[in-house]
Order: structure tokens, then C-alpha cells, then sequence
């Protein structure tokens, strides 16, 4: 199947689809390997949890903080200027 075939479907056919998928996929994820890389970042966000630096968040809780979130001064810097919320609006007429 094409990304094209796929494009022709409504959207209840893309998720399930997408849900037929990761059904299977939960399957097979412990034969998966993990580079060593992601390891040390899951790791590391484990022991923030344990250590009670952080907290899990069930899905409704991110679902409502999606877009509610304010950007830092370091995220800021590599956004373009029309999109920072520091700086004035693109005149809509250049």
C-alpha cells in the first residue's frame, strides 16, 4: 500500500489503520533493539520519576497541556521572528 492509496481514504480508515498498526507493533516492541543512546535518555527519565524530580503524566493531562505551554528564551532564539511572541507581528501588506 502507497502513501497515495492511503491519501485517497477518509479519516476513520487512516485510524484504524493506524490503530491495526500499533496494535501489532506492541507485539514485537521487546524484540526491538534500543540504540544505546535512547537508553541513557529513558534511563535518566526514569530515575527523575523515582526520585520524584518529575512525574508521569497520563494522556488526558498532556492532551490538555498540548499549546498551553510558554516557550523559553532558548526555544525563542531558533524560531523565525514572525512566529516569537516577543516580536511585533509581520506587516501583512510586504
Amino acid at each position: 500500500m502507497t502513501a497515495l492509496e492511503i491519501s485517497h481514504f477518509s479519516l476513520r480508515e487512516k485510524l484504524q489503520i493506524m490503530q491495526a498498526i500499533w496494535e501489532d507493533l506492541r507485539g514485537h516492541v521487546d524484540r526491538m533493539d534500543v540504540p544505546e543512546s535512547h537508553r541513557v535518555i529513558l534511563d535518566s527519565r526514569r530515575k527523575r520519576v523515582e526520585n520524584g524530580t518529575s512525574a508521569l503524566l497520563d494522556w488526558n493531562q498532556v492532551k490538555h497541556s498540548i499549546g498551553k505551554r510558554q516557550w523559553t528564551f532558548a526555544s525563542r532564539q531558533k524560531m523565525p521572528r514572525h512566529l516569537s511572541s516577543r516580536s511585533p507581528s509581520p506587516d501583512p501588506k510586504r
